[in-house]
């Protein structure tokens, strides 16, 4: 771009400081600014500003963002707009209710804490049931006793639920279990004994904990750690470290002091969060060979460099590389993680920089392997804090310089199953049988040979069905102001 982006800066903050003061329709008023702001942001921050179109100009000295936003309704607009031009940008998003400062930043959910899947006994099937394949701790749905496995009947009185006729619908019943709804019914069919039952569900604040298991089995004569983790919650506080910190530091303590000699790591639906979590579990998961050399580095724009924020040689340049600090003593050359396509951001952070320096086995449910996103974002709360945008703008790559991995890291073993009708940390439950297998025979199991038999002796490798979502933040990776004293730009 040929504008002189110090100049435009200084203009763009005297135009939101002479809007400060509210007008007759001060929302309407706010959301054109957020609109500019959205393309202007874009264009600085962006890692693919150079495909962005540059604004035109009024005069040499002031751009005219309203030439790219003014024909458009929404913030949201202008980002679908700027994101067409970045073909690799399916991330960037808009925060209105300030969600990602309390689930990723704070660990506040607010919602019914259940997760749901379709999945289907035969690979070849075309429809599926619902289930349910995750419930959080703390939740409203662990509290009215939803447990893994249970099997979705009907939804407030509708039993067409079924993965084709939700589709064909656009899956807005199925969606109320992620939170569109303020309540709800279930009929469930519980998956030890049959039983059918009803449970009424009321949304409500709860503070999320991230590690679902953390236990040591015995297999072949090794002693294996598990550990089921679903959300990095940011770690840090600008006074210091907080409970989730200390959880993730007992949590690897409690199977080192045990004498774990392998170890597996379910993300299966973990969508990531937050940097300083993956660094910390990074840390003290790898190897002690590592020393302080480079855990990961950062690629960004030419406008961030420019302003120094990977300048090696400041500590207090916000991308300059991360190090390792490896200060406990577990020692494993080897590692297997537990992905699903559910599986993104910092999990892919914490594996991505693991593969140089040890063996890194991953076990997937399909061939793709994991989400595939090696980006991610600084949060910047704009016009007053009415909303915050989070413009992708950071890569990571690992010490070997690696990290294009838009598909997804591709598993070691595919085509594993997630098998719901075993609780996660369960020998017996597939992915985690898969891990045992290859730690016992040091290689795994064919697809035909994993597949359980039912109750009847019917072969079952279930099949699963994606349910599209909308605005999914959980899938994302931030990089928090309390960092390393992030510059924000307001």
């Amino acid at each position: 771009m040929k504008f002189r982006i110090t100049l435009v800066l200084a203009l763009f903050l005297a135009a939101f400081a002479s809007c400060k003061k509210d007008g007759p329709n001060p929302d309407a008023d706010k959301e054109i600014l957020l609109r500019d702001s959205t393309y202007y942001y874009s264009l600085v921050l962006s890692l693919w500003t150079d495909r962005i179109p540059e604004p035109k100009m009024k005069s040499k000295d002031e751009i005219d963002l309203r030439a790219f936003t003014g024909n458009l309704s929404t913030a949201e607009q202008v980002l679908d707009k700027v994101k067409s031009y970045t073909t690799l940008d399916r991330f960037s998003f808009i925060d209105r209710e300030g969600v990602v400062g309390e689930e990723i930043g704070q660990g506040l959910h607010k919602e019914f804490g259940l997760v749901p899947d379709y999945f289907s006994p035969d690979q070849t099937a075309q429809n599926a049931k619902l289930y349910i394949k995750l419930v959080q701790k703390n939740s409203p749905a662990e509290a009215a006793g939803i447990v893994r496995g249970m099997e979705v009947l009907s939804i407030d009185g509708n039993s067409k639920i079924d993965y084709t006729t939700q589709r064909s619908q656009g899956f807005a019943l199925v969606n109320k279990l992620f939170g569109g709804s303020e309540k709800i019914s279930l009929q469930v069919k519980s998956p030890a004994d049959g039983k059918v039952s009803t449970v009424n569900l009321n949304a409500a604040s709860y503070q999320i904990d991230p590690i679902i298991a953390n236990k040591v089995v015995e297999r072949g004569g090794k002693k294996v750690g598990y550990l089921a983790y679903t959300s990095f919650v940011e770690v840090l506080t600008k006074t210091g470290t907080n409970s989730y910190y200390n959880g993730l530091v007992q949590a690897v303590k409690n199977l080192e002091s045990q004498g774990i000699q392998e170890l597996v790591v379910d993300l299966r639906y973990n969508g990531g969060g937050s940097t300083n979590a993956a660094e910390l579990l990074t840390n003290l998961l790898a190897p002690t060979k590592v020393g302080t050399g480079v855990m990961y580095s950062y690629k960004i724009n030419d406008y961030l460099k420019g302003w120094g924020w990977d300048n090696e040689s400041d500590p207090d340049a916000p991308f300059r590389s991360v190090k390792f600090n490896k200060e406990n003593s577990l020692n494993l050359s080897k590692i297997y993680f537990l992905v699903t396509k559910s599986t993104a951001s910092a999990s892919e952070l914490l594996m991505n920089s693991l593969i140089p320096h040890m063996q890194v086995e991953i076990i997937s449910q399909n061939d793709a392997g994991s989400y595939g996103k090696p980006v991610g974002f600084v949060g910047l709360g704009v016009v007053d804090d009415y909303a915050e945008l989070y413009i992708t703008s950071f890569q990571t790559l690992n010490s070997d310089g690696n990290g294009d991995y838009f598909n997804g890291l591709i598993g070691t073993k595919k085509n594993s199953t997630d098998d719901i009708h075993h609780a996660l940390g369960d020998p017996n439950e597939r992915m985690f049988a898969d891990a045992l297998y290859h730690i016992v025979n040091n290689t795994y199991q064919s697809a035909s040979a994993s597949t359980r038999r039912s109750s009847t002796g019917q072969q079952i490798r279930p099949k699963a069905f994606d349910i599209p979502m909308k605005n999914d933040v959980s899938m994302s990776m931030f990089k928090f102001a309390n960092d390393k004293d992030m510059p924000q730009i307001k």
